[in-house]
């Protein structure tokens, strides 16, 4: 679950070069939550993916993607891993994608040799981080609201912290955009002919291009996959030959589950829909 692709260095000053002329702030500096920051409309929290290094690619895609739709509205962002919140810093631990290595996970052995005890401790840190970042940076700025989003690992991060959030501080959550989430439930999938392959009705979170007969990501659905109160405000990107959120292990050779940032794809989707809910 990780991509070696790496957005061009220009983007990060064309990024700050539009947040200059709309007079918006660029990416946060390194801040600790409880820090002297300014407040601002909304703050984007990202979790990157597996092995990717702190100011990964898909974090500045967004961030610009997120500027150019929403304009006049300042928006922070903080990246998990930043910091530590607590005692809690998200590592985005490395995972290998080889065949094997990928069965092994689908199946969740849990060997020491497989990665996968130091994957789960990896996830932990992160929703961990999550929820103490979340709950430092609503008290310091309690009329803000808050953008998550996260990419492979980072998804799975991101929406099993969902379910530990008080409802009052889900409730400040205008949008959680995912990518690539080995956890991706899809119910609507399951069966020989399953109700996404008859006309049935799809889960509101449902996004991308994966096919009808699609039910889990790899590591098995997280069962309930958001709280029922964040359902309609969820929309999980999951392409048609990624084998991380299809649990497809013949698409590994694939490289949709790295083009989720390519223009027009779910990157900018997610933009668009964070821009209207934003507006509301």
């Amino acid at each position: 679950m990780s991509v070696s692709r790496r957005l061009p260095r220009a983007l990060l000053t064309a990024c700050a070069v539009v947040a200059c002329l709309l007079g918006l702030p660029g990416p946060a500096p390194a801040a600790a939550a409880g820090a002297a920051v300014a407040c601002t409309d909304a703050t984007l929290v990202f979790a990157r993916g597996s092995g990717q290094p702190l100011g990964a690619g898909e974090v500045t895609r967004f961030f610009s993607a997120s500027l150019a739709a929403l304009a006049a509205r300042p928006v922070g962002t903080y990246e998990l891993g930043t910091h530590a919140q607590g005692a809690a810093r998200y590592p985005a631990v490395g995972v290998g994608t080889d065949s094997t290595e990928a069965f092994l996970t689908m199946i969740g052995a849990d060997l020491s040799w497989t990665g996968l005890g130091s994957y789960r401790a990896s996830v932990a840190q992160g929703v961990a981080e999550t929820a103490a970042y979340l709950s430092a940076r609503s008290a310091l700025c309690p009329g803000e609201r808050f953008v998550l989003s996260g990419y492979s690992q980072g998804a799975h991060v991101i929406g099993d912290a969902l379910a530990g959030l008080a409802p009052a501080l889900r409730a400040r959550v205008a949008y959680v955009a995912l990518f690539g989430d080995p956890k991706l439930h899809l119910p609507e999938g399951k069966g020989i002919v399953p109700p996404a392959c008859r006309g049935g009705s799809r889960s509101p979170w449902r996004r991308g291009s994966a096919g009808c007969l699609v039910d889990s990501g790899i590591l098995e659905a997280r069962v309930p996959y958001v709280p029922a109160d964040l359902a309609g405000r969820v929309g999980s990107w999951c392409d048609s030959g990624d084998a991380v959120c299809t649990n497809n292990l013949a698409a590994f050779r694939n490289t949709a589950h790295s083009a989720y940032d390519l223009p027009g794809k779910g990157v900018d989707q997610a933009a668009t829909e964070i821009a209207a809910a934003l507006a509301r």
